[in-house]
């Protein structure tokens, strides 16, 4: 073939010219093509950094402080003392050490606070104190039923605890096993006042 009919490109023996040019272009068409990376001057660098770090930092000294107590009204409010828990405390004290005139004694007192309080309940008035009370006034009624003794002012205090209507005392009375020898207070065999089986009758009630 002679040179004319090459290729214009191959004309000359050389790569040279617009041929080279547009060889040169097309080999290097997907290089120039590729996306270019997006350029980050360093002070934003720098600034990103500093940031991240800053937080990184808050956030470090927050978890090392101390974790809020999420219970601590529940806490306190379980630690607040009740009204007449340290009173009673002292009268069971009384009640344990004390003979039978002693513990009339603190029965009439325990009237006289129960009546001057305006709680809606024994629990509220003397928290756990009054349970302890009241597990010590059933096993002293069925002691004394027998001997008669401060009937009325035993069955008066009952009264007042189951008057609330508070599930724990009603249980706690049917469950000491007062209400039978409470009942024999009704029958013919005991011989006691009218007071005493009406007030017999309302602690049945």
């Amino acid at each position: 073939h002679d040179g004319s009919a090459a290729p214009s490109w191959w004309r000359g023996g050389s790569m040279s010219g617009s041929g080279a040019e547009e060889v040169g272009g097309s080999r290097a068409g997907p290089t120039s093509t590729q996306h270019s990376m997006p350029e980050f001057s360093a002070a934003a660098v720098s600034d990103d950094g500093a940031a991240s770090a800053r937080s990184f930092r808050n956030i470090r000294k927050s978890l090392a402080g101390p974790l809020p107590n999420l219970f601590r009204a529940t806490f306190q409010q379980a630690a607040r003392e009740a009204p007449g828990e340290s009173w009673l405390q002292q009268r069971i004290q009384a009640f344990d050490t004390g003979g039978r005139q002693r513990r009339k004694q603190v029965l009439e007192e325990f009237l006289e606070f129960i009546g001057q309080s305006a709680a809606s309940g024994m629990e509220e008035l003397f928290a756990n104190q009054a349970h302890l009370f009241f597990i010590r006034l059933t096993s002293w009624f069925s002691i004394t039923l027998p001997m008669f003794y401060e009937l009325p002012l035993q069955l008066k205090v009952f009264l007042t605890f189951l008057e609330y209507r508070e599930q724990a005392f009603i249980r706690a009375f049917f469950e000491s096993g007062t209400v039978v020898p409470l009942m024999h207070t009704l029958s013919v065999d005991f011989n006691v006042s009218d007071e005493v089986r009406c007030l017999a009758i309302m602690v049945l009630h």
